[in-house]
């Protein structure tokens, strides 16, 4: 800084200078933050130089023109000055010069703490400016690495001196609590080519210095780089500049800037960069992190496993996080850890799927350390809200999902410590009514007010890595801005005739990066827990000819059907003149068409629910076969069964009963007794635990219950919809699919209901499909689609760690890569294009309660189109 070391600054304070709003201006620090903050009556000279000169300014109140009173009288200026916040004085210490500038044309009263700061910031430009040493930095120590990265970074600063000229890339500071003091974000104030305000600027901006010679390369470069945005400025009060999150690509952003455009980076900058670079990659360690020693509060003879409380320091870190974490390994336990480590938090909102309700406020008591109430919404009304015997409202609520909009004044009157949302994956759609209620849709739509965000769930992405884009923004708006960019770069984005299709993944590994070093923290069971036997999937094949034949024939006659509709499509087309394509008519019959299209597809599906249907009676052979296996303790086994629709469910309920009556009358005949005795009582029969989609939601809990603590219940029977998630089934270490879903994910979540916390075998899959059926064809795609998440999710790269599936060495191995259709491309095409379908029912099957009521009453209609496989 050229400015001498003599400047004095204005002396008194606050309380020495009379109150008159009209001249009184003051510098004081804030004592929460030690920011800077401005006070001072409207200037428009005064509060235009403040939001181009100083660093971060940020407007917290005042009014710039006269308000008026209720009476509808003006009200004078004075009567509501203005106060701004300006970068932090340990962060952006070089804006000093800016400040004394501001004091010698403004003269502002100063606090003693006020005055205290402005020492401490020439000291430390002082500092900046004889910066330099004689032999460099050791690099093997951590602080050795910031003051390399630091001398890296920073650019010659007797070149930013003479040159006289504000650097155009200075910081930002975070947003949340947790980084106001970080610098978080690069602000590059250039004047976009297409900007309305700037255009035709260019010239008149840098002329003086002709470093500018070619706007459009600047703009392409900074925005190439991830975590990129154009703010736009407002007329009159800011211009606009790129906000370019930090990451561990910026030192090389910043090179290229300095080297290709002559840019000049803040002097000041160079250590928070480094510091918030290093912050990321500690952050990314402690997001896989499989245990750490750490002394966190919990009840008295508990404890947090160690990677448990590698998530619980995480979350606390970062203020808004996402737990991950495989299904099976405690999430809700850290989301009361995380509550328990921050004292501040005491009014705290759970948003839970309406099964898990139950477990959730059992296991808050139990883990909670301040003794919170807890309290369930138990219905619509507003007397279903809970209270407590003091007539107060809980402390913690649980609510389920589609009780959201019918409380929503109630949850949205007072910002929450802490909303959890479990099963978070509900949330990936971000059109929904229900995503933006609870996490926000913009500035319209805030969503649910609170000061932490915390989301559980086992399963980000479902599907496609899309699907991670609404909790990501939630949570790290900053870096994670725009979804047509994250798109772009993460889903392979193009476009096609039918629009932008985003289904696809690319750059997988700077996804995972950015995800973990930002919002996420996962483990797999295999990395935190050594002593869990693993997971073993295999496909089990079951011969049936003719359901073989009747399906392929189903695909033939789809093809013929689809290419009559097609050609009518066409026919349509060429006697309608383009502009007469809006009419009603053609509308109307282009929507008959697409909805005779639609009926096709929906036929595959009823032929899938058939086969799966007619092949009951071999899945039971496999059930039994489980059933007589004794399991690891000696005890009679146990197993799990999943299917999909209320039909085939029942099926499987009549067979299941019918088997265990058999069962006992043969146990009864073999027990022997002697005339004249009394007849022994007859065996007590075995039971069955069923949850699907017609069970009452509050007795879902009391059957997983059943199935864990009563040894004669030996079968759960659910449906992967309405029983996949949220429940620990570990008295049985087999798992059987009598249907598939088409959802990788959900598959995934249903298995992992065995394989959890608490296992003791080895977790064994058996996918039962038909050699040479559809489903035969779509375990080997589910497979493909498993490995793509597990990049994302899991490893450094694609392909480093997906789990292996094993196959018996029989015709199912083959049949899973045959084309099944042999020489009929039409029904192949078919094939490629019922895939596609299922892919945009999923998409569109957002609301999991009615996802699991459509399951199960196919006679609404609309089973087939929502839900087979999604």
């Amino acid at each position: 800084m050229n400015q001498p070391a003599t400047t004095t600054y204005p002396k008194g304070s606050p309380k020495d200078t009379p109150r008159d709003n009209r001249t009184f201006r003051a510098l004081v620090v804030s004592r929460k933050t030690g920011h800077l903050l401005l006070r001072f009556p409207y200037n428009p000279e005064l509060d235009l130089y403040i939001r181009q000169q100083l660093s971060e300014p940020t407007y917290i109140e005042g009014n710039m023109e006269s308000g008026l009173a209720e009476s509808g009288q003006p009200l004078p200026v004075s009567a509501t000055p203005m106060l701004y916040r300006i970068g932090h004085p340990d962060t952006y210490p070089h804006q000093l010069y800016r400040l004394e500038q501001m004091f010698r044309q403004w003269p502002f009263a100063l606090s003693r703490e006020a005055r205290a700061t402005l020492s401490q910031m020439r000291k430390a430009n002082d500092n900046l400016v004889k910066y330099g040493r004689t032999t460099g930095p050791d690099t093997n120590t951590l602080q050795g690495k910031i003051d390399q990265a630091e001398q890296d970074l920073a650019p010659t600063f007797k070149q930013n001196a003479t040159a006289n000229r504000r650097p155009e890339i200075t910081g930002i500071t975070g947003r949340d609590p947790s980084t106001a003091k970080q610098v978080t974000a690069l602000k590059i104030q250039l004047p976009r080519p297409d900007d309305d305000e700037l255009q035709g600027n260019v010239a008149s901006q840098y002329s003086a210095y002709n470093q500018i010679q070619n706007p459009d390369g600047v703009y392409d470069t900074i925005m190439s780089y991830p975590g990129s945005q154009w703010v736009k400025g407002k007329k009159g009060q800011y211009r606009g500049y790129f906000r370019c999150s930090i990451t561990h690509d910026t030192p090389k952003l910043i090179a290229e800037l300095r080297q290709n455009h002559k840019l000049l980076l803040d002097p000041a900058l160079a250590r928070p960069i480094a510091e918030r670079i290093d912050r990321l990659n500690r952050d990314l360690k402690l997001s896989r992190n499989a245990g750490i020693e750490l002394s966190l509060p919990a009840p008295a003879g508990l404890d947090y496993l160690p990677y448990q409380k590698a998530g619980i320091a995480y979350a606390v870190r970062k203020g808004n996080a996402l737990i991950a974490d495989e299904p099976g390994l405690g999430k809700t336990i850290q989301a009361v850890g995380v509550s328990n480590a921050v004292p501040a938090v005491r009014r705290i909102l759970l948003i839970v799927p309406a099964s898990l309700k139950l477990n959730w406020a059992r296991e808050w008591r139990k883990w909670c350390v301040k003794g919170l109430s807890v309290g369930e919404v138990t219905g619509g009304k507003p007397h279903h809200w809970p209270m407590t015997n003091t007539g107060s409202e809980p402390d913690v609520v649980v609510i389920n999902y589609d009780l959201v909009n019918k409380h929503y004044d109630r949850l949205t009157k007072t910002p929450w410590d802490l909303m959890v949302v479990d099963e978070a994956h509900a949330l990936k759609n971000d059109k929904t009514q229900r995503t933006t209620a609870i996490l926000g849709g913009g500035a319209k739509e805030p969503g649910i007010p609170r000061h932490r965000t915390l989301l559980l769930t086992g399963t980000p992405i479902l599907n496609r890595p899309k699907e991670i884009w609404t909790l990501a923004n939630a949570l790290d708006p900053d870096y994670f801005h725009n979804k047509m960019k994250f798109a772009l770069r993460y889903c392979n984005a193009h476009e096609t005739e039918h629009g932008w299709n985003m289904d696809g993944a690319s750059n997988l590994s700077e996804l995972y990066r950015e995800l973990r070093s930002r919002i996420m923290v996962r483990r797999r069971k295999a990395d935190v827990l050594k002593d869990l036997p693993p997971k073993t999937r295999q496909i089990i094949p079951l011969s049936n000819d003719a359901l073989v034949r009747r399906e392929k024939q189903a695909f033939v006659d789809a093809a013929r059907k689809l290419a009559d509709i097609r050609q009518q499509r066409a026919d349509l087309n060429d006697r309608t003149a383009q502009t007469q394509r809006d009419s009603e008519a053609y509308l109307a019959a282009a929507r008959r068409l697409t909805d005779m299209e639609k009926a096709v597809f929906e036929r595959l599906s009823l032929e899938r629910k058939e086969t799966a249907i007619a092949k009951v009676g071999q899945v039971m052979q496999l059930v039994e076969q489980g059933l007589e296996s004794a399991g690891a303790d000696g005890k009679p086994g146990k197993v799990i069964l999943f299917a999909h629709h209320r039909e085939v469910i029942e099926a499987y309920e009549d067979a299941l009963t019918a088997y265990f009556r058999k069962k006992d009358k043969e146990a009864d005949r073999a027990r022997p007794f002697r005339r004249g005795q009394p007849k022994p009582p007859p065996t007590e029969p075995a039971t069955i635990a069923v949850v699907s989609g017609k069970t009452p939601k509050g007795q879902r809990q009391g059957q997983a219950d059943k199935f864990q603590s009563d040894p004669n219940c030996r079968v759960f029977l659910g449906s992967i919809g309405a029983a996949g998630t949220g429940f620990t089934l570990t008295q049985s270490s087999l798992v059987i699919f009598g249907e598939l879903d088409w959802v990788p994910g959900i598959m995934s979540q249903a298995e992992d209901r065995a394989h959890r916390i608490g296992q003791l075998d080895n977790v064994l899959i058996w996918h039962a499909v038909v050699d040479g059926s559809i489903d035969a064809r779509m375990v080997r795609r589910l497979i493909e689609k498993q490995e793509v998440l597990d990049a994302a999710l899991d490893d450094e790269g694609p392909g480093t760690g997906a789990r292996t599936v094993t196959r018996p060495t029989t015709p199912a191995a083959s049949a899973a890569n045959d084309t099944t259709f042999g020489d009929d491309p039409a029904a192949e095409a078919v094939y490629q294009d019922y895939l596609t379908y299922l892919d945009r029912q999923y998409d569109a099957g957002e609301d999991t309660d009615l996802a699991d009521a459509l399951a199960d009453y196919p006679e609404t209609g609309v089973t087939a189109t929502l839900h087979y496989g999604g």
